[in-house]
């Protein structure tokens, strides 16, 4: 055996290498093994064998290593190993690794299908690849059959389809040619003029459906079927029923021949449907201009019917009849009698009247055991009965005139104010507004505080001010009093001409705070003149702790100019949180 490397060869012999013919193996056991480094020159290394061939069936065997940093082993054999660390130009088997993750992976293939060649993986735009996780192979383009659903594909056999019934609105497909079954695409109309509902079963078009020279066309007006072959327009079937439309109108300038269902309108009908109808609605009343014949049927709008409340309503025009009779009435005018009714109301605007006959005269007749009951929002405010006019209790009659007795002698109830009054310290002012006017003359005023306090002296009243135009700003105090300190003096009392603004005049002395306090104003609500005097006169109960007595008081004043309307009113103290509403009630009279 030699070892060339370099330019030298040193030759080792066999016998030192422990061979002795050329069948036996040789054994190298060195831990390092053989180690051919070139490290110095860098130079190509070369093991050549003497004695023993490359194809000995023993082969050479290296128990450690065979370091070559340089070239390549050759060997017209096999050469076997543990492992072999590096690239191999063939290889029968190779290792496969199990993988089932969501990551893409590139599937291999050959130029040919034999031989040694290399593998390779697709490296365009959209390679053929693979994806464990999903099971899903992708391509550009699948040639061939395919066993299951594709995603999308250019031609196919059979394609998936999905069950609806739902109430939504689908578009149907169409091809171009009939004269072919394959290759061809699948079309819907971008416009959508053509369209299916699965939930009620309806087929729509808004263009035209032709089938054999039937034509069928429409808008959201009319609908059409035209008979190519015929001259008239036409709608033909061999059963019965001609045509359904259940949800929609048939429309035609005439109908002819008999009809089965309902019209919605018609020029001559024997029946017409009548629907029973309790709604709180008012309902058009119709009627013909004549009483026999075929008449058309009108309404007017003024004329209706409440079934919920069995109300009759006239708001327009005049209703005649020889008799009424029924439950209510309501509206303009009834040219007639009115029998058994409960009611007669009154028109939308709230007014009812009721004119007599020719004569002017209007009769409200009653049973003589009976009264008539005038009421007011359903409550009785006045009765009528052979003897009385009666009014309840809490009722006031009002006019702006009576004539005979109560225009000169009685009190007309005018209004009634409630007044807010803060308890104070000090005394409180408050205004009996809009109380005087041109009416009446002279007026009665009753002021009652509206709830029981306790003082520890009740308060007083005086004339503060007058409210109104040129209103006069003194006046004269003119009276007397009787107390229980002297019971057996009676005290004049008189001021003049005080300004009241600064020195109010007391016209209602202290009395118990539920003790009304009464006062009449004499010659106000109009206009004076220079010999008129305008007054108020007060008698009043002293009621304080302590103290009792009577007082008399009068103010009175002159003015030929004032035009008072109402008064300022100065309380006395009732002290810090005594609140009440001051209730005043104002009567006049001639």
């Amino acid at each position: 055996m030699s070892i060339d490397y370099g330019n030298q060869t040193t030759s080792v012999p066999q016998s030192l290498l422990g061979v002795s013919n050329s069948n036996q193996s040789i054994n190298i056991n060195s831990t390092n093994g053989i180690v051919f480094n070139d490290s110095v020159a860098n130079l190509s290394a070369t093991i050549a064998w003497t004695g023993i061939t490359t194809n000995n069936p023993n082969g050479f065997n290296i128990q450690s290593k065979l370091n070559m940093n340089s070239n390549d082993i050759t060997n017209v054999g096999t050469i076997t190993a543990t492992s072999f660390n590096g690239t191999a130009s063939n290889a029968n088997n190779v290792t496969i690794s199990d993988n089932n993750t969501g990551s893409t992976f590139y599937p291999t293939f050959a130029s040919t299908n034999s031989g040694n060649l290399p593998l390779y993986v697709d490296k365009t735009t959209s390679p053929l690849s693979y994806v464990p996780s999903t099971g899903n192979l992708s391509a550009t383009t699948f040639t061939g059959a395919l066993s299951g659903n594709a995603t999308s594909c250019t031609n196919a056999n059979n394609i998936a389809t999905t069950g609806v019934t739902n109430n939504a609105t689908y578009y149907l497909p169409f091809v171009s040619s009939t004269s072919t079954s394959t290759g061809q695409s699948l079309y819907t109309d971008q416009n959508g003029h053509i369209t299916f509902n699965p939930s009620t079963n309806q087929l729509s078009t808004d263009g035209t459906m032709t089938n054999n020279g039937l034509t069928m066309n429409g808008s959201a007006s009319q609908f059409l079927i035209n008979n190519a072959s015929a001259s008239v327009p036409a709608i033909s079937a061999p059963n019965a029923q001609l045509i359904s439309f259940p949800n929609a109108n048939v429309t035609a300038s005439i109908f002819s021949g008999n009809l089965s269902g309902n019209s919605t309108t018609s020029t001559i009908a024997s029946k017409v449907v009548i629907s029973t109808e309790t709604g709180n609605t008012n309902f058009d009343i119709c009627m013909t201009t004549g009483t026999s014949g075929n008449l058309a049927i009108g309404d007017v709008s003024t004329l209706y019917y409440n079934p919920s409340t069995s109300t009759l309503t006239n708001s327009g025009g005049t209703i005649s009849a020889t008799n009424f009779s029924g439950t209510t009435f309501s509206g303009t005018t009834f040219n007639g009698s009115v029998s058994n009714a409960s009611t007669i109301a009154s028109n939308s605007s709230g007014a009812l009247t009721i004119t007599g006959g020719s004569g002017g005269a209007l009769t409200i007749n009653s049973n003589a055991a009976q009264p008539i009951n005038l009421q007011y929002n359903g409550t009785t405010i006045v009765t009528v009965n052979s003897n009385n006019i009666t009014m309840p209790s809490g009722t006031t009659m009002i006019a702006p005139n009576f004539s005979g007795l109560l225009d000169t002698c009685g009190l007309v109830y005018l209004q009634t104010l409630a007044v807010a009054i803060t308890g104070t310290a000090t005394t409180v002012n408050f205004n009996l507004t809009s109380i005087f006017n041109s009416t009446y003359k002279n007026y009665r005023v009753i002021m009652t505080p509206s709830t029981q306090l306790s003082y520890a002296q009740y308060p007083s009243y005086s004339l503060q001010a007058f409210l109104g135009t040129s209103v006069p700003i003194s006046a004269t105090l003119s009276g007397n009093e009787l107390t229980s300190s002297s019971t057996s003096v009676v005290s004049p009392l008189y001021t003049g001409s005080a300004t009241i603004s600064s020195a109010p005049i007391i016209f209602g002395v202290s009395s118990t705070i539920n003790h009304p306090i009464i006062f009449e104003v004499e010659n106000v609500g109009y206009t004076y003149t220079a010999t008129q005097l305008g007054a108020i006169k007060c008698k009043s109960i002293y009621s304080n702790p302590g103290v009792s007595g009577y007082s008399d008081r009068n103010i009175f004043w002159t003015s030929s100019t004032a035009t008072i309307t109402g008064l300022t009113i100065q309380q006395a103290s009732i002290g810090v949180g005594n609140n009440l509403t001051m209730n005043v009630v104002v009567y006049g009279y001639k």
